[in-house]
């Protein structure tokens, strides 16, 4: 049996997880091989592969019998997750921050500019999460960065509420910039409270977004 390109491969997955992001398939919405490949262009194996993957990431659900679906969260599947994400990304500021060397420092500035810069809701969403998880990694903690990682997908898909919001939009993107600056003063209190509250700052909308639509979900 050919193997599948897995640069195609690949690409599938990057489109599909920029629409769900963008909202064009609904958490809770099904997705079946027939509609993704017509909608791609594509046949069934790469599909396959796509789903897989991104049911990994907890942007999809697969079960036995029933196929594959976009995830849906409860507002309480959101606040524990952040909670989480909180304690974890904060205790990952502290250890980072002694560790950082001026080329860490160059790469976070690089991100914070792209991401004030972007007008697209996937790739502001993907470059954030490449800001944060470049922010954590001068720890040198593999599990801890793993777990971070995990956590900050399973709501991606929840983010553009944030993005309805501009006002909240630019003071996120904002506040890179300010989390960058407490890094290069070696101040890795003051960034570890800054990275809280950006987190913070984020999940009234993130919950707004997963109550409206658990409440879109029970009337349907």
């Amino acid at each position: 049996m050919t193997a599948f390109p897995r640069s195609i491969a690949d690409a599938l997955v990057a489109e599909l997880r920029a629409a769900i992001i963008a909202g064009e398939f609904r958490p809770g919405q099904r997705l079946t091989i027939d509609q993704l490949s017509e909608r791609f262009e594509v046949s069934a194996t790469p599909v396959r592969t796509a789903l897989a993957q991104l049911n990994a990431e907890g942007l999809v659900r697969t079960e036995p019998h029933r196929g594959a679906t976009v995830s849906l969260l409860t507002a309480e599947d959101v606040r524990d997750i952040f909670e989480v994400r909180i304690n974890l990304e904060v205790m990952a500021t502290r250890l980072a921050v002694p560790r950082m060397r001026e080329r860490d420092l160059a790469e976070l500035d690089r991100l914070a500019r792209e991401i004030s810069a972007t007008e697209n809701l996937a790739t502001d969403v993907e470059l954030n999460n490449e800001f944060h998880l470049r922010l954590y990694q001068p720890c040198n903690r593999p599990y801890l960065l793993q777990l971070i990682e995990q956590s900050r997908l399973r709501v991606q898909h929840y983010m553009r509420w944030v993005a309805i919001d501009h006002g909240q939009l630019k003071v996120a993107h904002d506040e890179h910039h300010e989390i960058v600056a407490c890094c290069r003063r070696g101040d890795a209190e003051a960034a570890a409270q800054r990275v809280e509250q950006h987190i913070r700052a984020v999940v009234a909308h993130v919950v707004a977004g997963a109550a409206e639509l658990a409440a879109s979900e029970a009337v349907s």
